[in-house]
């Protein structure tokens, strides 16, 4: 298993964003069939939403510059109930809908 991190995160929801994350890290297994998650140590939202599939950009940073890492359609493990425009240091676990090669 290999792992990514990165600073910053987007959750996208009908081309507004909804929340972000902060400290986020994929874990990736590159063994047949490619798998991978990634998880938070912080987040927040901008807005309840009543879905947990959003948009999600993940960026890190390089040379002092924040780099789009990967974009793609997750599932996130949202609580039942959450502040609003609060930083939640918790753990956030989010999933992509699909399998994809984070090297591509």
């Amino acid at each position: 298993m290999r792992a990514m991190t990165g600073e910053i995160g987007k959750f996208i929801l009908d081309g507004k964003q909804v929340g972000g994350i902060r400290n986020w890290t994929a874990f990736i297994r590159l063994k047949p069939s490619i798998k991978s998650r990634v998880e938070a140590s912080g987040w927040w939202m901008l807005e309840k939403v009543n879905t947990n599939k959003l948009h999600a950009e993940f960026y890190a940073e390089g040379a002092g510059v924040l780099d789009l890492i990967k974009e793609g359609e997750v599932i996130v493990d949202l609580p039942p109930d959450y502040a609003l425009d609060t930083l939640i240091i918790k753990p956030l676990k989010i999933n992509f809908e699909t399998d994809f090669d984070w090297r591509e």
